[in-house]
């Protein structure tokens, strides 16, 4: 996410207040952002789909359309995709039609997308993500899609520091 989530207001950030410094922690699973922004550890996150949880502020900053994506010369039968996301699982059960006899997975949609753009199949995708790496793609006729909703999420409490205010 932080590929095409981070570019729009971090140099600005930063221009603006020189004094801010950042550590930015990547994980495969936004619900584990969320779990460390509940517990304290993360200041703030940037999460797809966020769990609710009375801790949390949600501020909803985009939609997103993940679907299948291919373009003409695509290895048929080739699924390219992360199974453990909920995306994934779902689009796949709705899945009618479309029928992979092998594939390939990885836990970082980048390294699908690289791999869709080398032709190696076809692949369960953001549509941000597509529009940066493969905007040749197209989606995939008949098929699903799911709706994700990226989100700023910080904890109540956090508002009151001088950092959080920035």
């Amino acid at each position: 996410m932080a590929l095409y989530a981070l570019d729009p207001f971090l140099k600005e950030l930063y221009q603006r207040h020189e004094e801010i410094e950042l550590q930015l922690v990547h994980e495969r699973l936004s619900r584990v952002i969320c779990e460390g922004v509940v517990s304290g550890k993360i200041d703030f996150g940037l999460v797809i789909n966020p769990i609710r949880h009375t801790e949390l502020v949600i501020v909803e900053l985009a939609r997103d359309e993940v679907t299948f994506w291919r373009n003409s010369r695509s290895l048929p039968n080739v699924l390219l995709c992360n199974p453990d996301l909920l995306q994934t699982q779902s689009l796949l059960k709705k899945a009618k039609g479309i029928n992979f006899k092998r594939t390939i997975s990885s836990d970082s949609l980048e390294v699908l997308a690289s791999l869709a753009k080398s032709n190696a199949g076809t692949a369960i995708l953001p549509e941000r993500i597509v529009k940066i790496i493969a905007p040749m793609f197209t989606k995939v006729e008949g098929a699903s899609s799911f709706q994700d909703r990226l989100a700023l999420v910080y904890r109540s409490d956090l508002r009151k520091t001088a950092g959080a205010k920035v």
